[in-house]
């Protein structure tokens, strides 16, 4: 009964938040059952509150030593890696997680990104797609499924998945709504409305408005990455890469190879290797 009483007063503590509580509440529960496989995975939960990353993960080591079939343990490991940018030691938790409970979406959903960010836009989307599989009512796979069908060059499915997602959003996302007008295009579905809805709900001068006045015709390169800057200066990072993305996606549009790998090549070598721009441009290169 005490180790039950610590264990569940250690992970209502934790449902509250209260992580100091609760990393009070586990070492008890452990030192009376120190086989207890929970018992060290709950306090790497409550360290991870803590922003104790290395305690957690050899508290996880801990709690997958004694049970290496716990399915939870590894998904919370991977995502303490993935906190700590170690791509690499996420991956294999996140196999064996779904492995071992293959009817929880979160694995596939943390698996699915990492192959979006490594290029593999066909296992991102087959990951993503069990995602929505498993949670029909959460939209959180809809979109990067988009971006991975965008990147393979999957247009009209990438419209189709985009266009179902920003149905569902209070609140929209410009560049998304760019996106599904350069995939509407490459899909000859040539619609023009998106444009006209971006341009009339954002002032003239607010970014990104420069970039869809670019897409309209009436802004030069030169003003929207003038624009751009200014808008980084202001606290919006990656603006330019986002322009030269999107010049890059017009250039494709119009067929003009030399000019797109010119903003492509541009946007691979100066922008982070976790954005959309550079993973859209180092699929189209």
């Amino acid at each position: 009964k005490k180790v039950w009483a610590y264990g569940y007063s250690g992970l209502a503590a934790f449902l509250l938040t209260y992580a100091d509580r609760a990393l009070d509440a586990f070492p008890p529960l452990i030192a009376m059952r120190p086989k207890y496989a929970n018992g060290y995975n709950g306090r790497a939960m409550a360290q991870l509150l803590k922003k104790d990353y290395a305690d957690a993960i050899q508290d996880l080591n801990k709690a997958l030593e004694l049970d290496p079939g716990y399915a939870e343990a590894y998904r919370n490991r991977a995502s303490l890696y993935l906190i700590t940018k170690d791509p690499a030691r996420a991956r294999p938790d996140l196999d064996k997680a779904i492995e071992l409970a293959p009817d929880v979406a979160e694995p596939y959903l943390h698996r699915g990104d990492l192959f979006l960010t490594a290029g593999d836009f066909e296992s991102a989307i087959h990951d993503y797609d069990q995602v929505i599989r498993l949670q029909p009512q959460k939209w959180d796979a809809e979109r990067p499924k988009a971006l991975a069908q965008f990147f393979e060059a999957k247009y009209s499915d990438a419209a189709v998945t985009l266009n179902d997602y920003l149905g569902k959003q209070k609140k929209i996302d410009a560049y998304d709504v760019l996106i599904l007008y350069i995939a509407d295009q490459h899909a000859a579905l040539n619609t023009t409305g998106q444009l006209d809805w971006l341009s009339a709900g954002l002032p003239g001068q607010k970014w990104p408005a420069p970039l869809i006045g670019f897409f309209q015709g009436h802004r030069s390169e030169d003003d929207v990455l003038k624009a751009a800057a200014d808008a980084e200066a202001h606290g919006m990072p990656n603006q330019v890469c986002f322009a030269r993305f999107f010049f890059g996606q017009l250039a494709l549009l119009d067929e003009n190879v030399s000019e797109a790998r010119h903003w492509l090549e541009l946007t691979a070598k100066n922008c982070p290797a976790d954005s959309t721009p550079y993973m859209g441009a180092r699929a189209q290169l």
